[in-house]
This record gives structure tokens, sequence and C-alpha cells, in this order.
């Protein structure tokens, strides 16, 4: 395989598997061809799969997902109401929506994290024009948990999450080659891919 320094689009075709440490570590592969990757990722009951093109840029080597993997994870109602405002969190197992209390939410791009009640809401004033809302948790990806507001005099917002998306969608993510093995250039991913 190449150097770090170069990616060699002949050697780098192939099916890379993670390294594993035991069989209760999660499993995770991919697969290149000339233009095209597919991936999977296993963890216990969950799993993942992606699609789409890769290409290399400053000897990166990136993903960018087919469309049809866009994990819409959030389905948001917007409302205009006399009532007190408020955001409200579901979860919408095979159509029974249950409340997410104790979930983190962000109005703004404020660095300020609130947190939904029993009921999964959380209450705003009147006089707060919200234009976004962030959902955060263990095992929904950031980059799909964010919502532009598109009625700006709704002041309710029923937000359902939909977590049986089997779909990853990478956008222009980074992956590192060098001679023993290929990985995310993420930090917080330690993964590392071993080509079979």
């Amino acid at each position: 395989m190449s150097s770090c320094c170069s990616v060699n689009v002949t050697e780098l075709k192939g099916n890379y598997i993670s390294e594993r440490k035991n069989i209760f570590y999660p499993y995770s592969e991919i697969t290149f061809n000339d233009t095209a990757f597919f991936y999977t990722y296993r963890a216990g009951l969950q799993y993942k799969e992606s699609q789409g093109r890769w290409s290399i840029e400053n000897n990166y080597i990136v993903l960018n997902s087919y469309d049809y993997c866009k994990n819409d994870c959030l389905i948001v109602e917007e409302k205009q109401s006399q009532d007190k405002p408020y955001i409200q969190l579901k979860i919408n197992l095979n159509g029974d929506k249950l409340p997410l209390p104790g979930w983190s939410i962000k109005i703004n791009e404020s660095k300020e994290y609130l947190h939904t009640d029993s009921e999964g809401k959380i209450y705003f004033e009147d006089n707060i024009q919200i234009n976004s809302i962030a959902v955060f948790s263990i095992g929904l990806s950031q980059k799909n948990s964010k919502y532009i507001i598109k009625d700006k005099k709704a002041n309710i917002f029923e937000i359902d999450l939909i977590m049986e998306n089997q779909y990853k969608y990478f956008e222009k993510e980074k992956m590192k080659l060098n001679a023993k093995f290929l990985k995310f250039a993420d930090h917080t991913n330690h993964v590392k891919y071993l080509k079979q």
C-alpha cells in the first residue's frame, strides 16, 4: 500500500475490514471500486450502511454518500398558536409517539443546552425568534440532527425523531491511508481498517 503522503488509486481499491479486539467489538467494512464505495457498520443490534462516491483531495480519501442515505431523523411540524410557545420531542416507534424527557436541544446556534421535561417539552418566551433547532444524543448524528425553521411565525415545534433509519450519511468525510491501515481522519473515530 501507499504511504500517507500520496494515495494510489489502484492500490486503494478493494475491501477493508475493521480491526477487532474481540467478538463483541463493533464490526465495520468498507469497499472501494473505481469511483464508488460501500460501507457497513454493526454493533450489537445496531446496523448502518452507506453507498456513494469517493475522490482524492490533498491525499485524503473523501466520501460523499448518495442522497438516499441522508438520515432525515427529524420530522418537524411547525404551528402557530396563542398558547405558551414550546418545542416537543418525541420518538416514533412503529407509529407510537413517545415523549423523550431529558434530551438536549440547542436553539439558534446557542452554546447553551436546554433539556426536555417529563413530557419531552421545552418552553420558551414569546419574544424569542426560533430560526434553528438541533437535537443531541448518543447514537444520533450531529450532521443530521439540525432543523432550519421554515415558518418564521411559528411558535410551536413538534419534533418526531425517527431512529429506524439504517443509513449513515457521509458528507465530505475524510479518510487517511498509510502503509498498514485505513482510518477516518476524525480523531474521535479510532477504528482501523485492514485491507483483505
